[in-house]
C-alpha cells in the first residue's frame, strides 16, 4: 500500500526537481 503511494510521490518529486532545474526563471515562487 505503501508502495503504491511512494512511487508516484517520488516521480512526482523528480519531475518538479527536473523542472526547477531545467527552468529556475519560470518557477520564481518556488525559488
Amino acid at each position: 500500500m505503501k508502495n503504491s503511494f511512494l512511487k508516484p510521490a517520488v516521480f512526482a518529486s523528480a519531475i518538479l526537481l527536473a523542472a526547477c532545474s531545467s527552468t529556475p526563471t519560470t518557477t520564481p515562487t518556488l525559488d
